[in-house]
């Protein structure tokens, strides 16, 4: 049997009006907490994936936003992602409040969900006592849908008849395990305060629409993941890797975080840029460079990340200051940026325009040069040249030189006695210069011999 998803394996996705506990029953499913919870309508704006694997079935989740009626761009923004997203599903399960019952605002999506022509079960939500358990299951079987589930995700109850179901309906499908794991993906961070346009650049990197874009700061409160072929972004001469992009949630500084949702949000953010490998480091051309910048990028230079920065919304610079060349603009922002950032010295910076699409193949070919780096083999006879060659004092002091293995590249140092900080942060700039490693971190382990 064909399967709608690019790994084969069915999708299952959770829908339904804002704040009726899918986040929550989706955190359930998966057996951890991934898309963030709170009693506020909207909390997830964009949508939260999972790959499901319990016992012998495999499954993709998928988390939502909330599906209403209303008029603001951004929500309709919303609606084109979700019927996009909808047609790549096996298995809607539409989450109603079983507390509320159904309402008119369900009663005006009944439409909505029909004209997805997808297998559809009711799973109603918050049933925490008997009687509400009753007049719930009347209420919705009026509908006319095949499943009528009823569950409270938040005190996990009959949570299990939600699984029985999904098992039997799993059992239809081909088993299909899969071969590439998340591990194995090639990971991107997308990081920045919020409002320099992540998403939007994350959308035209694509080349189609990914996360909600709005004018209003903190638009992204989920971090959105998504993953593609690397031939997708034309990456040539090299066999084709999945790619996993993570737009995060804006990061500001402690004292300028309000409410747990945005603090949740940063956290998942902070966790997202711990666990990739190559961070792009967003900030806005219009604005002055602040401490607020210097905190984000600060965090990603501690944690070792390779680091792109990246200059968006280029277009409106070049639009306003008409009398000055671009290279003339471009060399006063890296200079001012500098003065203030000296850590972000070997990082390589491109401006671009997600508006326009300005530089963004550039920016795909820089992320492809980031990744060789990473994944750079350097023979030991090339690294013995280099240390006979050197000027380097520290390099006296060692006997031999090996890398042990990449990404990042790591290299066992057979040396006499000990180093100082400063000379081992010599050496790594130097193995950087001479491979053009750029901003790739580089880690080094010492094997202090006994003579």
């Amino acid at each position: 049997k064909k399967y709608s998803t690019e790994n084969n394996i069915p999708t299952v996705i959770l829908l339904g009006r804002p704040n009726v506990g899918k986040s929550t029953l989706f955190n359930r499913l998966i057996g951890q907490k991934l898309a963030i919870e709170s009693v506020a309508a909207g909390t997830t704006r964009d949508w939260r994936e999972f790959v499901v694997e319990k016992k012998d079935k495999t499954f993709k989740l998928i988390d939502c936003a909330g599906l209403e009626k209303v008029k603001e761009p951004m929500f309709k923004d919303i609606e084109l992602m979700l019927d996009r997203l909808v047609k790549s599903a096996d298995l809607l399960l539409w989450v109603v409040d079983g507390a509320l019952g159904l309402d008119n605002q369900d009663r005006a999506l009944i439409a909505k969900v029909r004209s997805y022509n997808k297998p559809t079960w009711v799973v109603v939500n918050k049933c925490d006592n008997a009687q509400r358990l009753s007049e719930s299951e009347k209420e919705f079987e009026e509908l006319g849908f095949q499943h009528v589930i009823l569950l409270s995700a938040l005190h996990s109850k009959n949570v299990h008849t939600l699984w029985h179901e999904l098992t039997d309906w799993l059992e239809d499908f081909e088993k299909n395990p899969i071969e590439q794991t998340k591990n194995q993906a090639l990971k991107f961070s997308i990081i920045g305060r919020p409002n320099v346009g992540k998403s939007s650049l994350l959308n035209a990197l694509l080349k189609f629409k990914r996360s909600v874009v709005s004018d209003i700061p903190g638009t992204t409160r989920d971090s959105v993941s998504v993953e593609v072929n690397s031939e997708a972004l034309d990456w040539r001469d090299s066999d084709p890797i999945v790619l996993n992009f993570t737009d995060t949630a804006g990061i500001r500084r402690k004292n300028k975080i309000t409410g747990n949702i945005e603090n949740d949000s940063i956290k998942q953010a902070i966790e997202v840029m711990e666990e990739s490998e190559i961070t792009l480091f967003v900030m806005d051309a219009q604005e002055i460079i602040s401490k607020q910048d210097l905190h984000v990028a600060g965090l990603a230079h501690k944690m070792k990340k390779s680091i792109i920065i990246v200059v968006n919304k280029w277009d409106k610079i070049l639009a306003q200051k008409k009398s000055k060349s671009d290279s003339e603009l471009q060399s006063k922002f890296i200079n001012r940026l500098l003065v203030r950032a000296k850590f972000l010295k070997s990082c390589p910076i491109i401006f671009t325009s997600a508006a326009t699409n300005f530089n963004l193949e550039e920016l795909s070919e820089l992320l492809q040069l980031m990744w060789l780096s990473r994944n750079v083999e350097i023979e030991n006879k090339i690294l013995d040249r280099f240390v006979s060659k050197c000027q380097f004092p520290i390099l006296k002091r060692i006997s031999k030189i090996e890398q042990i293995s990449t990404n990042p590249p790591t290299f066992m140092i057979y040396n006499i006695g000990l180093f100082q900080t400063v000379e081992i942060n010599q050496l790594k700039n130097a193995i950087r210069e001479t491979f053009d490693l750029f901003s790739t971190p580089i880690k080094i382990q010492f094997f202090e011999s006994e003579e």
